[in-house]
């Protein structure tokens, strides 16, 4: 099945059931239920938010799962937030790469983590101001996302 015919199904459909981590993803950001045929996963927020249900391959906890999802109303997910973004990161990266490309450079400033980071800012060329990249000398990369335009309530992701 092509992946757009996927999308498309996934989107409309009533839950989903499936072993792969990105599917998870997606079925969260189209509100549809997700049942994970697997013991685990990597990907809590769905669980912690009544959207996921891990069954492992056991198919009473499926079924459980799926009876579960029927007793909901249509609309019942469509408040909460998505915790794997707002679906706009493919359009800021894009908008930053422009500028990079346009300006030849990145623009530096202090950061409030510290003197030993440097502050790379894409404030300017975001309208909602919501990604900071830090880099340290040590060569892991600290991406730090506000939880609101005020600035409080930081979280950091480091990559190595």
């Amino acid at each position: 099945l092509p992946y757009p015919d996927f999308l498309l199904l996934e989107s409309g459909a009533f839950c989903v059931m499936t072993d792969s981590g990105g599917v998870q993803e997606e079925a969260f950001s189209f509100r549809v239920p997700c049942i994970t045929l697997r013991p685990s996963t990597e990907r809590p927020e769905g669980i912690s938010l009544g959207l996921n249900v891990i069954a492992d391959m056991n198919p009473e906890l499926a079924v459980k799962a799926v009876a579960r999802y029927e007793a909901r109303k249509a609309g019942d997910y469509d408040s909460f937030p998505n915790p794997y973004g707002d679906g706009h990161a493919g359009e800021r990266i894009a908008r930053l790469c422009m500028k990079y490309l346009r300006n030849g450079k990145r623009e530096r400033h202090v950061s409030p983590e510290g003197p030993g980071h440097v502050l790379v800012s894409v404030d300017n060329i975001l309208r909602d101001d919501r990604v900071l990249s830090y880099l340290d000398p040590g060569g892991n990369a600290a991406i730090s996302a506000p939880l609101s335009n005020r600035r409080d309530g930081w979280k950091a992701m480091v990559v190595n």
